[in-house]
C-alpha cells in the first residue's frame, strides 16, 4: 500500500520516516507546489497525509484535484494536528478528510489507523464476503466449503494452522472457521496468535469441534472466538450463525456515538476522533435534538459536553438511567476546567467517564477504548454465556432440549402447574426396531433416521411444548397446559407423520410407540416419568406403533 505525504517541514519528514521505518507501506514525500502534486498523482497512493495548518498548498483545491484522478476517488485523506490548531477548518474541507492524527502520535498509533482503512478498503472493494475455514480434515473442509459457497460466499481453505495464519494475514477475511484439535497446533493456538496482533485481533472466530472438544469452549472465547459449531455441523446452523456473524463484522464500524455538543470546532474534532475508532458521530445541539435521537436510535456510546446551552447533566444522566434501555450504556461527559463540581455530579448520577478540554487524541482514544471495551466484555460475557447454556441444555446430534434440561426444568414445571391449577402431561417417545436400522445400516445412517424423526417431532408437537432427546433412540416431549386428551391428539399426529415418513436414501419406515401420562396422576408426581414409561412398554406390548395413555383416576 502506498503512503503520500505532503510536508515541509524536515523535522516532521524524520518523524514521519520512523514511524513507517518497520513497515511495508511506500511511503513518499511531497511539498505542495503544482510540480509536485502532478508527481503525487502519478505515485497513485491509497493514502494522503496532509499538516492540519499548511504553508504551501490549498487543501480544498489539491484534494478536488486528487479525487477527481481515475483511479483516486476512493484515496483516504488524514490529517496530522492537534487539539490547538484551531484554524483548521479554514483550510481543510471537513467533509473530504477520513481520519486525524492528533499530535503527539507514536509509529504504532500511526499504523493502526492505516491498518484500519486498510483493511476497511478490502472489504468495501470484495463482492461477496470472505470465509478462511482451517481444518486437517478433508471431510470438514469439503462440506463447509461446498455449504458455504451455495450460501454466496467465497472461501478460502488450509489444512493447518500456519498456511491458515498466512491465508489471513494476506486476505483480510470476513470471517474465521477453525477446527479446535489439529494435529501440531490447535485452533485455539491461532485464535492466541491473532488475537495478540493488531491488524487481526477483530477478526470474528467460530470454533468446530466435537462433543469432547466442550471443554475448552471458554477459553476459546477469551481468544477472540464469537461462536462454535459442534460436529456433526448441521447445514441450517452454519447458515444462521455465518450470515450473522458476517454482517455483525462487515457493520461492526457502523456503531455510532450520540454526542451533545454545540461548538461547532469541538464537534468536528470529535468526529474525526470517533471516525477512527469506527464510530459514527450522531450530532445534537441542543437537548431537544438529543432526546429525539434517543427516541429513535440506541447508540454505542453517549458524550455530552456540560458547556452546552441549557444543559443539566447530573438531571439528563439519572434521566438516562432509569431507562432499562440506557441504564448500562457508556456515557462520558465533557467539560472544561472549573467545572469539576459539575463531572463529580455526573460521575454521582451514573457517567463512566470525563474529559476535560483541551484534552489530547492519545487521552481521547483510551478513555473511548475502555468505556468501550467494558461493553463488549459484558455483552460477549452475556453472549458466550449463553452459548455455553445451550450447549449444556441442547442435545448436539438433533438439536433438541437434553436429557438435563429435562432433569432441571420437570419439577419446576410441574411446581408451577400445581400453582397455576393447571394440567400438565408427559409424553415418552421410543423408536420401533431401531437397533434393526443400525445394525443393517450403519450408525451414520442410524443419526441421520434420529435427526429426521427429532425434526418431525418437533414440527408436530404444540409451540409451547418442549421436546428432549431422553436417550439413545428415546425422546420425550414436557407438555404445560396440557390435559391427557390433547397429548394423546398431539401423540397421534407425531406416530402418524413418523409412520409415513420415509427417513434417509434407503427409504427407511421408522414407526414410533409413545406412552402418555398427565398431573395430577394416581401415583404422584415422583412417579409421573415411570407411568409415562410403563404406558410405554404397554404400547410396545399392544404391537408398537400407537399411543397409550397411563390409566387416570375415575
Amino acid at each position: 500500500m502506498k503512503v503520500a505525504i505532503i510536508e515541509s517541514s524536515s523535522f516532521m519528514v524524520s518523524m514521519w520516516k520512523q514511524c513507517f521505518k518497520d513497515s511495508d507501506y511506500q511511503v513518499r514525500f511531497f511539498s505542495g507546489t503544482p510540480a509536485d502534486i502532478n508527481e503525487l498523482i502519478a505515485f497513485t497512493p491509497d493514502f494522503l497525509i496532509g499538516p492540519g495548518v499548511p504553508h504551501d498548498f490549498n487543501p480544498r483545491e489539491v484534494i478536488a484535484r486528487i479525487k477527481a484522478t481515475p483511479g483516486l476517488s476512493q484515496i483516504s485523506v488524514i490529517v496530522a494536528t492537534s487539539l490547538d490548531d484551531r484554524e483548521i477548518r479554514n483550510f481543510w474541507e471537513y467533509n473530504s478528510i477520513d481520519g486525524i492524527l492528533v499530535k503527539p502520535f507514536t509509529p504504532e498509533q500511526v499504523l493502526d489507523v492505516l491498518n484500519q482503512f486498510q483493511h476497511k478498503k478490502l472489504i468495501a472493494r470484495r463482492e461477496f464476503p470472505l470465509v478462511i475455514i482451517v481444518s486437517d480434515s478433508i471431510t470438514v473442509r469439503a462440506f463447509l466449503e461446498r455449504e458455504l459457497h451455495g450460501m454466496g460466499f467465497t472461501v478460502l481453505t488450509a489444512d493447518n494452522t500456519e498456511r491458515g495464519h498466512g491465508l489471513i494475514l494476506e486476505n483480510s477475511p470476513d470471517l474465521l472457521l477453525v477446527d479446535i484439535e489439529m494435529p501440531g497446533h490447535s485452533g485455539l493456538r491461532l485464535g492466541e496468535e491473532l488475537a495478540a496482533q493488531s491488524k487481526t485481533r477483530q477478526l470474528p472466530i467460530i470454533l468446530i469441534g466435537g462433543q469432547q472438544d466442550d471443554d475448552s469452549l471458554p477459553h476459546g472465547f477469551s481468544v477472540g472466538a464469537v461462536d462454535y459449531l459442534r460436529k456433526p455441523v448441521n447445514r441450517d446452523e452454519l447458515s444462521r450463525l455465518v450470515g450473522k456473524i458476517v454482517v455483525q463484522h462487515r457493520h461492526a464500524r457502523r456503531r455510532s456515538a450520540i454526542v451533545l455538543e454545540d461548538d461547532p470546532i469541538t464537534a468536528s474534532i470529535l468526529g474525526k476522533l470517533l471516525s477512527e475508532q469506527g464510530l459514527g458521530m450522531n450530532l445534537c445541539k441542543t437537548v431537544e435534538e438529543f432526546q429525539v435521537h434517543l427516541s429513535v436510535t440506541i447508540p454505542d456510546i453517549i458524550a455530552l459536553d456540560l458547556t452546552t446551552k441549557q444543559i443539566d447533566g447530573p438531571a439528563l444522566i439519572e434521566k438516562l438511567r432509569r431507562d432499562v434501555l440506557f441504564e448500562a450504556l457508556p456515557i462520558v461527559v465533557i467539560a472544561k476546567e472549573g467545572q469539576r463540581r459539575g463531572i463529580l455530579s455526573c460521575l454521582s448520577s451514573g457517567a463512566n467517564d470525563y474529559l476535560v478540554k483541551p484534552f489530547g487524541r492519545e487521552e481521547f482514544q483510551v478513555r473511548m477504548k475502555s468505556l468501550l471495551k467494558v461493553k463488549q466484555l459484558l455483552e460477549e460475557i452475556g453472549h458466550k454465556t449463553h452459548i455455553l447454556e445451550e450447549l449444556a441444555y441442547h442435545d448436539s446430534l438433533t438439536g433438541l432440549l437434553s436429557r438435563r434440561y429435562f432433569d432441571s426444568q420437570l419439577d419446576t414445571l410441574i411446581d408451577q402447574a400445581r400453582r397455576r391449577g393447571e394440567p400438565f402431561s408427559l409424553m415418552l417417545i421410543d423408536l420401533d426396531h431401531f437397533k434393526q436400522v443400525n445394525d443393517t445400516y450403519g450408525h451414520e445412517t442410524g443419526d441421520l433416521v434420529l435427526r429426521e424423526i427429532a425434526r418431525l417431532i418437533k414440527s408436530n408437537v404444540r409451540l409451547v411444548d418442549l421436546p428432549c432427546r431422553y436417550g439413545g433412540e428415546e425422546f420425550c416431549v414436557l407438555m404445560p397446559g396440557c390435559p391427557v386428551f390433547k397429548a394423546q391428539e398431539v401423540a397421534e399426529q407425531v406416530r402418524e407423520a413418523c409412520a409415513y415418513c420415509k427417513c434417509s436414501a434407503h427409504e427407511i419406515v421408522q414407526t414410533v410407540s409413545i406412552g402418555i401420562t398427565s398431573f395430577p396422576d394416581p401415583s404422584g408426581v415422583d412417579m409421573l416419568v415411570r407411568d409415562a414409561d410403563r404406558a410405554l412398554y404397554d404400547a410396545k406390548k399392544q404391537g408398537r406403533n400407537r399411543v397409550v395413555a397411563a390409566a387416570l383416576p375415575e
